[in-house]
């Protein structure tokens, strides 16, 4: 028994065969054919001297997806963020994750270094890696150490301090009272932008005699501010004698 198809069933199944490519095509281009997720790395946000915002848009494309992002010094990474479920949805939707801490918080980044990162999504269809983008932590805040009182009198003094700018252009300056409330801050002046350090002073007048002052060193650059440690001194007391 021969078996034929007229031109017409040809005609309808081509038909039919045409229809279901088109609605295929159409459901993958809206995101309404469930399938492998996308990833794009976005370029990083909020670069401190150790913490930095990584960003990233994901489709999960209709299956339930994951997604992460790898990061390190090289392509090779080494580390990675939290893993987090981003349901199952089929649009763009764009994360972002912040890494690295305060010092001395365990997990900061390491300043004037150069970081790689990329995105990542991950579902049941397979993963998908974003490109490879890179950020720099700045330079970290100076380093302050408030230094001794010098050259006290009954009514003046000099204090002194040592900053480090780390290579960003410095400003300090001394804060000072009668508590540690300060009050008062006198010597806003530049520290330079050097790598080492570099000693600071000003001259204090009109204190009062035999008084307690407290002060500390308060340094400034565009990475944030230092201060050092609370010291104190004592003005001295007035030779004069009051004649009755």
């Amino acid at each position: 028994m021969k078996f034929t198809i007229s031109k017409t069933w040809m005609m309808v199944f081509a038909q039919l065969l045409l229809v279901f490519l088109l609605i295929t095509c159409f459901l993958a281009g809206t995101g309404m054919a469930a399938g492998k997720p996308t990833a794009i790395t976005k370029a990083a946000t909020f670069v401190s001297y150790c913490t930095a915002r990584l960003n990233g848009t994901a489709n999960p494309n209709g299956i339930l997806t994951m997604i992460y992002w790898e990061y390190g010094t090289t392509t090779a990474y080494g580390k990675k963020t939290s893993v987090w479920s981003v349901g199952s949805g089929t649009s763009d939707v764009t994360f972002y994750a912040d890494v690295g801490n305060v010092p001395p918080k365990v997990g900061s980044l390491t300043p004037n270094t150069t970081y790689h990162f990329r995105f990542v999504a991950e579902n049941s269809a397979g993963k998908a890696y974003g490109a490879d983008m890179t950020f720099t932590t700045q330079a970290p805040p100076p380093s302050v150490k408030t230094g001794p009182a010098t050259k006290i009198t009954t009514n003046s003094a000099r204090l002194t301090g040592v900053v480090n700018p780390h290579g960003v252009k410095t400003m300090c300056q001394f804060q000072y009272g009668t508590t540690t409330d300060y009050k008062t801050g006198i010597g806003t002046s530049p520290a330079g932008n050097g790598t080492s350090n570099v000693t600071v002073a000003a001259d204090l007048t009109n204190l009062h005699v035999n008084t307690i002052y407290h002060y500390q060193l308060k340094c400034e650059s565009s990475s944030g501010f230092s201060l050092g440690s609370d010291m104190a001194f004592k003005t001295k007391s007035s030779n004069l004698i009051q004649v009755k």
